[in-house]
């Protein structure tokens, strides 16, 4: 645009501070298309680089020329933020793209703990055509408040941090979809106990070798728990439960016997709050009847007014 002093174009978009930038870009969130800002001015060839939201989807990407396909492009970019912090990341490979190796799995979730302060979704959706089992491993420190984990892939298998070195102080919401949890290290309720001090909602689908949940939290206000086909044993302290959400199967016989002292348990423990006990019955179920009997069951040891609701 001429600016009337016959000098000719100026370029007004690199004459905006830093500050207004960042808020435009802000409203970005595509990796592809705030890379395409770069052509638009000088100033905006690296301004990409402090995207605070960044999305990657292989769907919005099939056709990516990168080495490396998806997975190369995805390194590439977070390669060239070096230490920028952003908002939140999202990383969505679907089935057709090209697969990741476990090791830039490991390097996506070690970079974005420790980078993205708000959001964090990973989600992998695929098979492993080799059929050897995919081992993604927690980092051990997160700033992180929000992570939302899907790994619906048939042979990946969740490993959480030693212990001894995780510090995830600053997550208050979990949520794993079709974690297939390691044999090695430790488990969840013990993770969730010793390193989530700060957690506030915790939600669990479609586990694997999940086979109990023994956890302590004084900050847990919501539990979750659906398809835990594997679930055998429950035993949760959390005085400030208010919400706990189960979707109980007529799979392997209904009632699951073993959960009914398990949930009568933590209601014992968790009643003080505790206002909402959401127990969801497929339509399939063949006896409904006794699912009735369970939740009658159940409500009989509540001695605190609330609601088990019979979806």
């Amino acid at each position: 645009m001429d600016d009337g002093s016959g000098a000719g174009p100026r370029d007004w978009i690199s004459a905006l501070p830093d500050e207004l930038l960042h808020v435009i870009l802000s409203f970005v969130d595509d990796a592809r298309d705030i890379m395409r800002t770069a052509v638009l001015s000088r100033r905006w060839r690296h301004m990409w680089v402090h995207a605070k939201n960044l999305n990657f989807c292989s769907l919005n990407l099939k056709n990516c020329t990168a080495p490396g396909g998806f997975p190369g492009f995805v390194d590439w970019v977070l390669a060239h933020r070096a230490e920028t912090t952003m908002d939140s990341l999202v990383i969505w490979m679907t089935q057709k793209s090209r697969a990741a190796s476990p090791e830039q799995i490991d390097a996506w979730l070690r970079y974005a703990v420790r980078h993205v302060l708000k959001s964090l979704r990973v989600q992998l959706v695929g098979e492993q055509k080799d059929h050897k089992a995919v081992v993604v491993l927690l980092p051990s420190i997160c700033r992180t408040s929000y992570i939302s984990l899907s790994l619906s892939t048939n042979m990946s298998i969740l490993q959480l941090p030693a212990l001894a070195t995780a510090n995830y102080e600053a997550l208050t919401e979990l949520y794993l979809h079709s974690p297939s949890f390691s044999e090695q290290g430790p488990v969840l309720g013990d993770f969730v106990t010793s390193c989530c001090h700060s957690l506030r909602r915790l939600s669990i689908s479609a586990p694997k070798a999940l086979f109990q949940l023994v956890l302590r939290s004084e900050e847990l206000q919501q539990l979750e728990i659906y398809w835990a086909f594997d679930l055998r044993t429950l035993d949760v302290t959390a005085p400030n439960l208010r919400v706990h959400s189960m979707f109980v199967t007529a799979i392997s016989g209904f009632p699951a016997r073993h959960l009914v002292s398990s949930v009568a348990s933590l209601l014992i423990r968790c009643s003080r709050h505790l206002r909402l006990l959401r127990l969801s019955i497929p339509v399939f179920t063949p006896r409904r009847d006794i699912a009735k009997c369970f939740c009658d069951n159940l409500e009989d040891k509540w001695e605190i007014p609330g609601k088990i609701a019979l979806e």
